[in-house]
């Protein structure tokens, strides 16, 4: 978890702790102060870990003391009946040990630090003629305190028991949640410290990381690792560093205070340093690390780090890199010279297109000669050259990078293969085959509702890969989409436009339905239905089912070319039918349907005085004159 950091010293950071995010309080309330807390569950019992956001608070914590409530929210993987009970941990009273207490440990440093931070804190006021220097410098004293009072009880368990800073439940059960509230014995209504929230599920025990990237950097007499530890950082506080000597089987922790991850700055760095000196050079040593959490549990171990001292190049000079000619822009003539060539081995050639490399060797010289030159064939658009030399001990000493840059105003060639898809819920991905160009900076992407309509940019940045996934809205009267990307260069040179990109949107939208628009009762008995299709574009199909009241239907279909405009009814007399029309277009949405009822006469002198259309014909009666009378 991570969040806001409380202190800015170079000893230590309580960073699970003060890196958690905030938790919310039950009374919605302006708050003085939080109580920051972080939970683990290790497979046996439940550590927790909390402290004030500031000093003020820890001060008057510190007298007042803390309360931890426990809730069993579920028990064997079950919610618990009724209202969850309270129970209070720790004997009800968590405060800062007593002095005897203190007196057990002389020899834990880590302990006396924290017992130290104690005896600073201020506790009687100042008077109205006090000295503001003698204030402030009194803060800045109990903010330090608060400062080693968080380190210490990060790096050591003890020290954070002996703070009030920590509890282990180890009455619960497994498969079981547990809710912790942590607050302040005593509430203050004149300065409000909200409480946390911890809620802790005894499933599964948490598990820590081994570290992995390790850098080694070596020295005259001297190495220094370097330890990434960017995504180590919501997992450990401090580190532990071990060294085993030629000779020495086993191995032993540096004699300094456990590793924390702060810059010279104060901040948090994705690198870790370390630096040791050695007793001798040209000898193998080994290094192995691994970090603790703030509950003092130590992670595994990092593999074996083998490194060796290494002299330096003293009096031995670096080679110089005297002019760069660039060739009429097709090739770089690079002169060098070299003092000290006699002491070389070997030289180099290295070449990149970035100052930070990655560099890459173009040629080396057997023989090396205070000075010579290297014509580049094959330069880049932007080149930056290095010449190195190494003596027999492999120790290579070079000189300071030299940049050229050609002439460019030859554009990327066009993109190609643009292809893509649209999804149901309206995002496009699309693809298209990588440029080739070294100094290709990315691909730009446009969009028009029509081929030879507006075009838009899509981006808003620069893409970089050769993929990209663009938002639209399918609820529009347009049925596709068009896309074309356009490559650049660093030199902002741009390429022509790919070739267009048509794409079918999935189509939610129901085609405007076909229409029933007047009927006919034909001398023969007949009923005569006047047709009119649907004006939209993509109708694939309309269907028409006549059913009768015996539950008898009649089923007929044709495509958007051969739909008629007349459709006859045979005559079945004095049955009532029901004619309905429906439209589908190519996505297979269909529209509201059209609907006539009608009951033919019983015999020829009977005629019908109405026809009901459209879709209440469901639910309404039609009557008929007979000759004689009406009838339904």
């Amino acid at each position: 978890m991570k969040g806001i950091k409380t202190y800015n010293i170079v000893l230590g950071l309580l960073a699970v702790l003060l890196l958690a995010k905030p938790f919310e309080t039950l009374a919605q309330q302006v708050n003085d102060a939080e109580l920051k807390a972080i939970s683990k569950y290790d497979g046996q019992q439940v550590k927790l870990r909390w402290a004030p956001d500031n000093y003020f608070a820890w001060r008057k914590l510190n007298q007042s003391g803390y309360v931890i409530e426990r809730y069993t929210i579920k028990e064997n993987g079950k919610l618990v009946s009724g209202i969850p009970v309270k129970e209070i941990l720790g004997g009800g009273l968590i405060k800062p040990w007593p002095d005897e207490k203190w007196d057990q440990y002389p020899n834990n440093k880590f302990v006396a630090l924290a017992r130290e931070t104690l005896k600073g804190q201020v506790t009687s006021s100042f008077g109205a003629n006090a000295n503001p220097g003698q204030i402030i410098d009194m803060a800045n004293k109990e903010k330090n305190s608060f400062s080693f009072a968080l380190y210490a009880a990060d790096v050591e368990p003890l020290a954070a028991e002996a703070l009030a800073l920590s509890f282990t439940d180890t009455n619960i059960r497994p498969n079981a949640q547990y809710t912790y509230i942590i607050k302040p014995a005593v509430a203050d209504s004149t300065y409000h410290i909200a409480q946390a929230i911890l809620s802790v599920e005894t499933d599964k025990p948490a598990t820590l990381p081994a570290i992995e990237n390790i850098k080694v950097i070596n020295g005259d007499k001297v190495v220094q690792l370097a330890v990434y530890v960017a995504f180590l950082q919501d997992y450990y506080t401090a580190y532990k560093v071990e060294k085993k000597e030629a000779l020495i089987h086993n191995y032993q922790e540096l004699d300094r205070p456990m590793q924390v991850n702060l810059n010279p700055k104060g901040g948090v760095s994705d690198w870790m340093e370390v630096t040791d000196s050695l007793a001798r050079n040209n000898v193998p040593v080994w290094y192995r690390i691994r970090g603790v959490d703030a509950f003092g549990d130590f992670g595994p171990y990092s593999e074996e780090i083998v490194v060796e001292g290494r002299e330096l190049f003293e009096g031995f000079q670096s080679p110089t890199i005297d002019t760069l000619i660039n060739q009429n822009n097709k090739s770089v003539l690079l002169r060098w010279s070299f003092v000290e060539y006699a002491k070389a081995t070997t030289l180099e050639i290295w070449k990149a297109t970035h100052i930070d490399g990655p560099y890459k060797i173009v040629q080396t010289m057997n023989t090396p000669k205070a000075d010579g030159k290297f014509t580049d064939e094959f330069p880049s658009h932007s080149n930056y050259y290095k010449v190195a030399a190494t003596d027999a001990s492999d120790k290579r000493v070079q000189s300071y990078p030299r940049y050229i840059q050609f002439e460019d105003n030859t554009p990327p060639a066009m993109p190609q293969a643009l292809s893509g898809d649209i999804s149901t819920v309206g995002l496009v991905s699309l693809k298209w085959q990588m440029n080739a160009e070294q100094d290709l900076q990315g691909y730009r992407v446009f969009r028009a509702n029509k081929a030879d309509g507006e075009w838009m940019e899509s981006t808003r940045d620069i893409v970089l890969a050769s993929t990209y996934t663009d938002t639209i809205s399918l609820e529009t009267l347009t049925n596709d989409i068009h896309y074309k990307i356009q490559a650049l260069d660093t030199r902002g040179n741009m390429s022509g436009f790919s070739k267009v990109l048509h794409l079918i949107k999935p189509d939610h939208i129901a085609p405007v339905p076909a229409q029933i628009s007047n009927y006919t009762l034909l001398e023969d008995g007949q009923l005569m239905l006047d047709l009119q299709g649907s004006p939209s574009t993509d109708v694939e199909r309309y269907y028409i089912v006549v059913v009768e009241a015996s539950q008898t239907d009649t089923v007929q279909s044709w495509d958007a070319h051969t739909f008629p405009k007349q459709y006859k009814i045979a005559n079945t007399p004095c049955a009532t039918i029901l004619a309905s029309l429906t439209t589908m277009d190519r996505s297979k949405n269909t529209s509201a349907t059209d609907q006539i009822s009608f009951t033919f006469p019983c015999s020829a002198g009977t005629k019908a005085i109405e026809i009901l259309k459209g879709a209440i014909a469901k639910e309404m009666e039609v009557w008929f004159w007979n000759g004689n009378q009406i009838r339904r």
